[in-house]
């Protein structure tokens, strides 16, 4: 579930009106000269009039229906057109003159507003977190020759995709798509260079699971200036493994060169010793403090389960590899749009409960919120009319406001042991 208020420590500073300023800066965006002339592919590509022009076959792209292209087009084309639609192989072939690169902008710019107005942070430090994960694609074996397969023969197309999540304000800032024989540390430093040219103004702190860890990172991020929390293994490094403090230093030594990292050990309630290392070196924090920082990485683990089960991420509507890259920042795109929502409706869903005797907190649904997006948002982008905008958003905001759930956080979810089973079989999807 969703709720953007800040915790134990943290300062809530959210602006009004978030979806708005999303929605105004993704239509200005999209309406640009310039933004068209380098999203095309061939500067002769939509000059002619179509049936669907450029502007509007980019928001259909990016409310990503998950049914049948032209169940897709159908709806999309009743409720804006009232007209037939156009052909499944006229789309494909106009979908091939945009660059990949036009997703990626308009997925970056809904970031980049969100963090204007969404500002919590942990003890000053924006809290990112970078990690990764296997992404089921179509079949086809053009696919596994770009990214590399798995199951048996290594048939089976799959792609490594990592985000880079601010947790705190369920911010996407950065996203990558890129073949399993990547390195997952090449994909973390591509993230931050990224995110410091948007945000270098800012404190940073990054968490890291296990597997990242190694001294090249580490160096690399001090030479950025950027401070961390890493998960290490045991036998990641003797000394580590050594020290009995649970709070202490101890210096990585590699050639001639060497760093000096803090050391913060504790028991889970499963009996299992957590290390963690930083560069966060504040006295004032101790052993509790990055206890709870170091839980906080579960945030990127609910955003994959948004990513993957709500916007049905892997339910790619492309057998190409252009096609599944524009999938892929559409759906990034819709996670921040609904970030956005959610930043909007919580305090009205709060207001109504205020006088309520609940046992739980309530947070908005983000079932609910994909669903309504579906129905609302290209309409509030598709509009000129700014009267008419701020209604449809309202209705939004409204809607989705009076949609929640309890927030039981006593129940936990077992990691899924079959994750490269995929639910999605290009070509097999509804004609509803």
């Amino acid at each position: 579930m969703i709720r953007l208020e800040g915790r134990g420590g943290f300062r809530k500073n959210v602006g009004p009106k978030i979806l708005s300023k999303v929605v105004h800066s993704t239509d200005e965006l999209i309406s640009s000269p310039d933004f068209k002339d380098r999203s095309r592919t061939k500067p002769s590509d939509f000059t002619r009039k179509r049936k669907m022009p450029f502007n509007d076959l980019l928001l259909y792209m990016l409310n990503s229906y998950k049914c049948s292209t032209q169940c897709g087009l159908r709806r999309f084309f009743r409720l804006h057109y009232n007209e037939l639609p156009m052909k499944q192989q006229s789309f494909s072939k106009a979908r091939k003159k945009i660059k990949v690169s036009a997703f990626q902008e308009i997925f970056k710019l809904s970031g980049d507003v969100l963090s204007k107005s969404c500002q919590s942070t942990w003890n000053g430090y924006i809290i990112l977190v970078i990690d990764g994960t296997k992404a089921a694609l179509p079949d086809d074996k053009v696919l596994v020759n770009k990214y590399g397969g798995m199951g048996a023969d290594a048939s089976s197309p799959t792609a490594q995709v990592s985000i880079l999540l601010d947790v705190l304000n369920n911010i996407v800032y950065d996203a990558l798509i890129d073949p399993l024989s990547t390195d997952e540390r090449t994909l973390a430093i591509m993230h931050i260079e990224d995110v410091l040219a948007r945000i270098s103004s800012k404190k940073i702190l990054v968490i890291f699971d296990r597997g990242y860890p190694s001294f090249e990172l580490i160096q690399i991020l001090e030479k950025m200036g950027i401070k961390y929390l890493m998960r290490v293994k045991r036998k990641f490094n003797n000394d580590i493994d050594a020290q009995k403090e649970s709070d202490g230093y101890v210096r990585l030594v590699k050639d001639d060169e060497f760093l000096d990292v803090r050391v913060i050990k504790f028991t889970l309630k499963s009996g299992e010793l957590e290390m963690l290392i930083t560069n966060l070196d504040d006295g004032r924090l101790g052993v509790i403090a990055f206890k709870k920082l170091y839980f906080m990485r579960w945030g990127v683990e609910t955003q994959y389960d948004i990513l993957k089960n709500k916007f049905q991420l892997e339910n790619f509507t492309s057998r190409i590899d252009a096609g599944v890259e524009q999938d892929l920042y559409a759906v990034m795109f819709l996670a921040n749009v609904a970030a956005a929502a959610a930043h909007d409706a919580q305090p009205q869903a709060d207001a109504v409960r205020l006088s309520k005797n609940n046992n739980y907190v309530y947070n908005v649904s983000i079932n609910e919120i994909v669903g309504i997006l579906k129905d609302y948002l290209i309409s509030a982008i598709l509009t000129h009319s700014i009267r008419k905008r701020k209604k449809i958003i309202k209705d939004i905001i409204t809607e989705i406001s009076s949609c929640v759930v309890p927030n039981r956080t006593d129940r936990s979810n077992p990691r899924n042991p079959n994750p490269r089973k995929s639910d999605y079989h290009f070509n097999q999807k509804c004609n509803c």
